[in-house]
């Protein structure tokens, strides 16, 4: 598991590479907040939600799906220290597809699966 504190202007978090920039929101707008990397929202047990169809974790506090991205060979994949800017911290995402959550502030990033061509 990784950590990383970010500073967020537009209220997300920037991945960044030679061929692609994009933004997730981090579900509470600007100022700064915890990227995961390889970690579950501490609170991981799921129940159907009556009112959305969507899930909640047993807290009840909605957990949003963001998005995904999908790191191919020879592709450099890191996270901005800072939305607005490129400026990236020490890691390299492993080829793979990444699934990116939001919850409660935090950003939360997994690993799927290998699957390069979704």
């Amino acid at each position: 598991m990784k950590k990383f504190i970010c500073m967020a202007d537009m209220g997300s978090v920037k991945i960044v590479s030679d061929s692609f920039n994009v933004c997730f929101s981090n579900g509470f707008g600007d100022g700064y907040f915890t990227v995961f990397v390889g970690k579950k929202p501490p609170v991981y047990k799921v129940y159907p939600n009556g009112k959305d169809k969507g899930w909640q974790y047993k807290h009840g506090h909605k957990v949003n799906f963001e998005g995904h991205f999908t790191v191919k060979e020879k592709e450099k994949v890191k996270i901005a220290q800072y939305d607005c800017k490129h400026e990236t911290f020490d890691f390299t995402f492993p080829i793979g597809r990444w699934f990116v959550e939001n919850y409660r502030g935090n950003i939360y990033i997994n690993k799927v699966d290998n699957d390069i061509h979704a």
